[in-house]
């Protein structure tokens, strides 16, 4: 390759990314609910956006081009409030945490696809859960700590099958903090994370916000905590984002300090402050004042499936508040790139944006909301078979053998399954992927793989043997 070629390559890649934060349009939400926030919380799912709105305390399907209602709404008749929403994007599933007539509290379970209610948590008592601030779905299990207004929280565990709580922590207001701003797991090492960040009530001076962890492997135990410095207020914008491979965990608090830290992992002992999350680049072109960005505040932080970090940040620019996306790689620096929210207002913390599937939606506003569309990044395509559905050879395994899977656009592949249990693989190629059969397959099954672009499932089945070729059972003489 000549250099000349090499110059070119590195600039249609940067070309590329320059290109991938786009703002694309924009809708009118209204304005309603308690605090004058629209949205509970927003994705997007199947080619449409789905959001909770705490005006109507109801689910709502927008279409993902003209931004516009198509479905809804439809909600809990029981319900008054809604506080906290998880996604389930594999199997297309909403849980909402909510308060009830009466005053207590339950989490409901969401088809997206139907648009109807499935199933429902127990009620559980306001003497004991109370507000949540963040929920996260993994492996089909529900993780949330609702604080109380005792002095114990609980950090609870519902299987989501049955929607029943199969294991619970108890935390001491007092002393291990008692609002939750932020929660991630961590799939590989089996371990939940979640930001305190709020002080004890009572009690001596302690630092928050910290990180706990917690071992989710088998019943859940308390972990370790890290530290990243003193905060002042009563609670603070915190996001957690984790990488495919789980080896870094990426968290920022933006009030005493405006950066963006990573911890590795699993050793998960010390916050390294790896970016600032101010700058001048902070003013929108359509504001007089001098001067960069001021009173920044970080809102969202998710890991894109390009391998990019996004966040959302809000910032105060007197007489107005905008908002922007902006990009990072891996080691947690700024990339440049970046978008600004066409219209000034507040971006709340219940606003989220879906990084893994390129699309970024905000909600910013005053007197009404705004509904904002942008496009991060383009995904690769998803997998296809060479030669037709099920090209892998050979077609009868064993146990512990390995199998040949001709399949292109394998490149970054995470997942490969035999019968939905996961194998080991090693990516040849862009179309070829040597796997090893994992136990527990049975007789066989479709042969799955994902990538940052989707899931491809064989049409035919690899049919998994005790032994290949003919037994000898018995000698006779």
């Amino acid at each position: 390759m000549s250099g000349q070629d090499a110059l070119l390559i590195n600039f249609e890649f940067k070309l590329y990314k320059i290109m991938a934060i786009t703002y694309t349009s924009s809708t009118t939400m209204p304005n309603t609910g308690a605090g004058g926030f629209s949205s509970a919380n927003i994705t997007n799912y199947g080619g449409n956006i789905y959001n909770f709105d705490y005006g109507s305390n109801a689910l709502y399907r927008r279409d993902l081009t003209t931004l516009l209602v198509t479905s809804g709404p439809v909600s809990d008749p029981d319900v008054t409030g809604i506080q906290e929403v998880a996604w389930d994007y594999v199997n297309g599933i909403a849980y909402n945490y909510i308060q009830i007539t009466g005053g207590d509290f339950r989490v409901n379970k969401w088809d997206l696809a139907t648009m109807t209610l499935l199933a429902s948590s127990i009620d559980l008592s306001s003497a004991t859960y109370f507000n949540c601030d963040s929920m996260t779905y993994s492996n089909g299990y529900l993780y949330l700590r609702p604080h109380a207004a005792s002095t114990i929280s609980t950090l609870l565990k519902i299987d989501v099958t049955t929607m029943g709580i199969v294991d619970s922590i108890t935390y001491d207001q007092d002393t291990e903090g008692w609002q939750i701003e932020a929660m991630i797991v961590d799939t590989i090492n089996e371990k939940l994370y979640m930001v305190a960040a709020t002080p004890p009530n009572t009690g001596p001076p302690v630092n928050f916000p910290v990180i706990q962890q917690v071992d989710i492997s088998g019943a859940m135990t308390k972990g370790t905590e890290v530290n990243v410095g003193i905060m002042s207020y009563i609670q603070t914008p915190c996001a957690l984002a984790i990488n495919a491979t789980c080896t870094t965990l990426y968290w920022s608090f933006t009030v005493t300090d405006s950066y963006l830290y990573t911890i590795a992992l699993p050793a998960f002992t010390t916050a390294v402050a790896a970016q600032t999350l101010s700058g001048s680049d902070l003013k929108p072109a359509s504001n007089g004042s001098s001067g960069g960005g001021a009173s920044s505040t970080l809102i969202q932080l998710k890991m894109g499936s390009d391998g990019y970090l996004y966040w959302q940040l809000t910032w105060n620019l007197f007489p107005n508040r905008y908002a922007q996306v902006r990009q990072a790689d891996q080691t947690g620096a700024d990339t440049g790139l970046y978008v600004n929210t066409p219209t000034s207002g507040q971006l709340y913390k219940q606003d989220t944006f879906d990084a893994n599937n390129g699309i970024g939606l905000s909600v910013t506003g005053t007197f009404g909301r705004n509904l904002s569309k942008f496009h991060l990044f383009d995904l690769p395509p998803a997998p296809v078979w060479v030669g037709g559905s099920g090209n892998f050879g050979p077609p009868i395994a064993i146990i512990g053998s390995t199998v040949i899977l001709h399949i292109c656009n394998v490149t970054g592949a995470t997942v490969v399954t035999v019968n939905g249990i996961g194998a080991t693989f090693t990516v040849l190629d862009d179309c070829t992927i040597v796997i090893t059969v994992p136990p527990g397959v049975g007789s066989g099954g479709p042969v799955c793989v994902t990538t940052p672009g989707g899931t491809t499932c064989s049409a035919n089945n690899l049919i998994i043997t005790s032994t290949y070729g003919p037994q000898i059972t018995q000698i006779q003489g």
